[in-house]
């Protein structure tokens, strides 16, 4: 029996390993006065009702604790995350607090979404302003 050498690339298929229809960006800012940095993670797109929802909970969890312990990034003390753009309704899953469970946090959400979220996010961490969080967090952070 002859083994072939070489191996058709053309049989490759790509495979989407994207988790639903979410969408991430991530920021950071520096706070030259205290030497320090902080982050800001935003979700958009729609996360599905209930426990159907379980795969995107597990994309945001990841991509908030990979931002958070990022290596290139070491020196990031404080965290907005940013839900306004979430399509969200209800889902226990759903966990936003950094793997650093120290590190100062604020959630941003509409105000119209404010009931669906009260139910799986910590209390006193909503805010509805995206500038008046990035704010709070900045005086925060040490």
């Amino acid at each position: 029996m002859t083994m072939r050498k070489d191996f058709d690339l053309s049989k490759l298929k790509p495979v989407d390993l994207n988790i639903g229809q979410l969408n991430y960006s991530c920021q950071t800012w520096f706070n030259r006065k205290k030497g320090v940095r902080g982050g800001l993670i935003a979700f958009s797109g729609f996360y599905p009702r209930g426990s159907a929802g379980c795969d995107e909970a597990q994309f945001i969890r990841w991509r908030i604790d990979e931002f958070c312990t990022h290596p290139d990034l070491f020196c990031l003390k404080g965290l907005v995350v940013n839900l306004r753009d979430l399509d969200y309704a209800w889902g226990d899953d759903i966990n936003v607090s950094p793997l650093e469970y120290d590190m100062p946090y604020l959630v941003v959400v509409q105000e119209s979404r404010e009931e669906a979220f009260k139910g799986v996010l910590v209390p006193g961490k909503i805010r509805f302003d995206l500038r008046a969080a990035l704010a709070e967090i900045d005086n925060i952070i040490k």
